[in-house]
């Protein structure tokens, strides 16, 4: 009887047999270099467990995990990979962001902005800080990038994330001191925040305004009518048009950060209060519409 042999199988073996051998001596030979190798062999093989969430790379498991770790770029992902974290995903840098990301965000019980340390981390922060939920911040070390750390620095700094409304103020005081608008050291965050906004409690009427929030989901605004009614929520894309459909509403609810932008748009509407949770971009205060702060009036 001839034997028939699977010539393909063998081969693998061999291969396999070899890979093992060439391994171990990279192990046993305790050089420097054969670190670097094992993990560049361990970055190729992780890559393979990199997916798509609508064009966006990520770990596989930014679905099924409660908590949810936004990163800059796909590189960053793989590198978390690298790292044995499944739960990150990629922004794609400071464009456009889907509206995808931000709703993933939003359904999440924590949300972990994980930027480099550099000037354009805290751009992305600021960007992102806008748009969706974010908990917490956790930066790279000063220059240094998520997608070229060593596992033991990245959970040094997962492990050392600030919340992110701390983060912000930080930020806003770094940015004083470049300006030379401020000289001091910032010794109390929480204290800071206090002596910055003057914190004044709102009129009775208004306190009847932020109760809305209580029970509206992150990034979703409400109109609230003549008669005391209140709309169905709608998002950062549709409030522009839904504030001009909202005939006689007296004010905006929206559970989030209040910029310039959302200020033009009940302004455009005529529509006279907007109430919301902190500061956004480019906020200040307007003659023709009275805006009011969880952090500064609740």
């Amino acid at each position: 009887m001839i034997e028939i042999q699977d010539i393909r199988a063998t081969k693998r073996t061999v291969v396999v047999d070899r890979a093992k051998e060439l391994l171990l001596d990279l192990v046993n030979s305790g050089e420097a270099a054969s670190k670097t190798v094992i993990e560049e062999v361990r970055s190729v093989l992780t890559v393979g467990t990199a997916k798509e969430y609508h064009g966006l790379t990520c770990g596989p498991n930014i679905e099924s995990s409660s908590s949810l770790i936004i990163v800059e770029g796909r590189n960053d992902v793989r590198n978390l990979l690298n790292c044995g974290v499944k739960n990150a995903i990629s922004a794609d840098g400071a464009g456009t962001i889907k509206q995808e990301l931000i709703d993933l965000a939003n359904g999440k019980e924590t949300v972990i902005l994980a930027i480099d340390g550099d000037r354009g981390g805290e751009m992305l922060f600021s960007q992102l800080n806008e748009m969706m939920k974010v908990d917490f911040v956790a930066q790279a070390p000063v220059g240094q990038e998520w997608e070229l750390l060593p596992q033991k620095t990245v959970t040094k700094c997962l492990s050392m994330k600030v919340e992110a409304a701390k983060f912000a103020h930080q930020i806003k005081q770094k940015q004083a001191k470049d300006d030379k608008k401020a000289g001091v050291e910032d010794k109390n965050w929480a204290d800071d925040m206090d002596d910055t906004f003057e914190k004044k409690e709102a009129p009775k009427e208004v306190q009847e305004l932020f109760s809305h929030l209580d029970d509206l989901a992150p990034r979703k605004a409400v109109f609230v009518m003549m008669d005391g009614t209140v709309t169905d929520p709608v998002g950062p894309k549709d409030l522009a048009s839904a504030a001009n459909e909202a005939d006689g509403a007296i004010a905006i609810i929206y559970n989030g950060s209040i910029s310039d932008k959302t200020l033009d748009i009940a302004s455009e509407a005529a529509i006279e209060t907007v109430v919301g949770t902190k500061e956004g971009k480019g906020y200040g205060k307007r003659d023709d519409v009275q805006s009011w702060l969880v952090e500064v009036h609740r």
